[in-house]
């Protein structure tokens, strides 16, 4: 994304602000790009680079894992992956394209609701990391496999995973 106009189009200040009393949830980024009169992707961006704590916003959808040499495909079941995502200063995990979520956590459950908020272990490239997700269906119902916007923050494990 152009640097200079997301600047002209969501000033630094006033979007900060914006956020701050909206809050980093998918819906309310929605609103802000509806708002703005700018993308998702471009709320997203300036979302987690603005946001006071580590997050990151992913787009995912239900697919099969990206093609690779090494992984025999025809074995694979879709999932809820990500398409693409963008991640603040300090978060702790990178959201890979093709990173899959949990079969029954709050993405797959935010498919068939208005929004869904859990937590679940993802792994990523080098560990497992905790976080928690804010998840909300995207596109219009009816449409054949909605994508989902995903907010998503690192939290301590719950009890039952401490032990």
């Amino acid at each position: 994304m152009d640097r200079g106009a997301a600047r002209l189009l969501m000033p630094p200040e006033q979007f900060g602000s914006d956020l701050q009393d909206a809050g980093l949830t998918p819906g309310r980024l929605l609103a802000l790009a509806k708002c703005y009169g700018v993308s998702r992707e471009a709320v997203a961006v300036n979302a987690v680079q603005r946001w006071r704590e580590p997050a990151a916003v992913a787009f995912v959808r239900f697919a099969l894992r990206p093609t690779t040499r090494t992984v025999d495909l025809r074995r694979e079941a879709p999932r809820w992956r990500v398409e693409r995502a963008f991640h603040g200063e300090g978060f702790p995990l990178f959201l890979h394209r093709g990173l899959a979520f949990a079969d029954d956590g709050a993405v797959a459950r935010a498919a068939r609701a208005e929004c869904e908020v859990g937590a679940e272990e993802l792994v990523g490239k080098d560990r497992p990391v905790w976080c928690r997700v804010v998840a909300r269906p995207l596109g219009r119902a009816g449409v054949e496999v909605p994508g989902v916007m995903a907010v998503v923050s690192p939290t301590p494990p719950p009890a039952a995973a401490r032990t």
